[in-house]
């Protein structure tokens, strides 16, 4: 197995680019338009059921690029002090906010804002109304997640493995419900095809790292011995990835 040569990250923070930032947030404000106006350029029978369907999918796409990013993030990239970790943070942060968009959607255009009418659906689709009470719990926690990212960092770099293990996990399954089990055709496959990226980007990073790294190993994590630590250069030393 060859060694990785991913250098050792600097512990002083940097700033971020504003131009880059403005950039990052101007493609995503464009990808929603586009995905917005797209079902009246193409003259669609039902233009509130493609908006509703393409804007979820347009969260999975940044979704599935955060979390292929996530794998490759180390302490610092997690603390967004590295412009790979605050591109990380933003795919995560369109991915919340697109979904955002396409729930505002959905209620619009399929339940009239009528919760009922919600859990009449998910009944319907489903066989267990009360089951819209999962998707308020995820958008709940991706929330939270991302709140924490952006007010709290460092801390969200440090929090226990076992935080991200059991929110990605829950994300998965929703995200596989969702695609795989609720769906047919091409958006069962392309979420087949995504749960699989995802699966071999995290064992590419397992083999490259040359360590099975957690999802956020935290403060609890054991450093390595300086002699290990000196060895480790082109590995990382403490992973702390989030996928």
């Amino acid at each position: 197995m060859s060694r990785s040569t991913h250098p050792p990250h600097d512990p002083s923070p940097r700033r971020s680019s504003p131009a880059a930032d403005a950039l990052l947030v101007a493609g995503w404000l464009a990808s929603v338009a586009a995905v917005l106006a797209l079902p009246n350029l193409t003259h669609s029978p039902d233009v509130g059921d493609d908006r509703t369907r393409d804007t979820v999918r347009l969260a999975l796409v940044y979704y599935g690029l955060a979390a292929s990013l996530m794998p490759w993030l180390a302490g610092e990239d997690w603390a967004a002090r590295t412009g790979r970790g605050r591109l990380a943070r933003w795919c995560w942060t369109f991915g919340w906010a697109t979904y955002l968009v396409h729930v505002l959607l959905a209620f619009h255009y399929q339940h009239h804002w009528s919760h009922a009418e919600a859990v009449r659906h998910t009944e319907a689709v489903s066989g267990f109304g009360p089951g819209i009470y999962a998707s308020h719990l995820f958008t709940v926690l991706w929330t939270a997640d991302v709140a924490w990212w952006w007010l709290a960092a460092a801390r969200y770099a440090r929090r226990p493995a076992w935080v991200g293990w059991l929110w990605h996990g829950y994300l998965l399954f929703v995200i596989f419900n969702a695609t795989v089990v609720y769906e047919a055709g091409l958006i069962r496959w392309a979420g087949v095809a995504l749960l699989g990226w995802l699966l071999a980007g995290r064992l590419l990073a397992w083999r490259r790292w040359g360590q099975v790294s957690d999802l956020h190993v935290g403060s609890g994590s054991p450093d390595p011995p300086p002699a290990a630590a000196a060895d480790a250069e082109g590995k990382i030393v403490r992973s702390e990835s989030g996928c």
